[in-house]
């Protein structure tokens, strides 16, 4: 059966428009994954949705729209010169040279866990100080408490108090991440690396 002009140009408009609500549709769903949330995003306007924040699913959030990611699960950050083969994790940062109450330099290796507060002020306030680059400030503010700590001990207590000095390290770099609004420590953990010396 011979289609008419009229027809053809019917029938072709019509799959032209089904492909274009195909697009659209497709582009207007977003996933977040099962150890993430998510704060929506209109590319159109530049606007960021505060009113809700979004657990794992999928969702119809309208074209040109987008999520902007944040984790759910704890985050490890560790320093350390090299990954060992026992450790999955990659160092977030090299180790930390730091210097002692005596004047002697030490070099030293930590790690930590800590996870997001998950409520829809928590991490809007997080994007708006930090966008996504938060761990950049958390990195360095840990850095900072450990030197500082480092400096209270004199060498030897790097090797023959470590526990001692592992615990202050402990509890200032706890208070000092806590007091910040947008975290939450999980666990902290932090190690004095045991190939720790002194270079003069």
């Amino acid at each position: 059966m011979a289609f008419s002009k009229k027809a053809k140009i019917i029938l072709g408009s019509v799959g032209a428009a089904v492909v274009i609500i195909i697009i659209f549709i497709a582009t207007s769903i977003s996933v977040v994954g099962p150890t993430e949330v998510g704060l929506q995003y209109n590319l159109n306007n530049f606007q960021l949705n505060e009113q809700r924040l979004f657990t794992p699913g999928r969702y119809f959030i309208g074209f040109n729209q987008i999520f902007v990611i944040f984790p759910s699960d704890l985050q490890y950050v560790k320093f350390s010169s090299a990954a060992t083969q026992e450790e999955e994790e990659e160092p977030t940062a090299p180790s930390l040279p730091a210097r002692t109450l005596d004047g002697l330099r030490v070099t030293l290796s930590l790690s930590f866990q800590y996870r997001l507060r998950q409520s829809t002020d928590d991490i809007v306030g997080l994007y708006r100080n930090f966008s996504t680059k938060y761990e950049e400030t958390y990195v360095r503010i840990a850095r900072d408490v450990v030197r500082n700590v480092a400096a209270d001990f004199r060498a030897f207590a790097f090797f023959e108090e470590r526990n001692v000095v592992e615990q202050k390290m402990r509890l200032e770099l706890n208070e000092k991440l806590v007091s910040l609004p947008f975290w939450l420590m999980y666990e902290p953990k932090l190690f004095v690396a045991e190939n720790c010396g002194r270079k003069y």
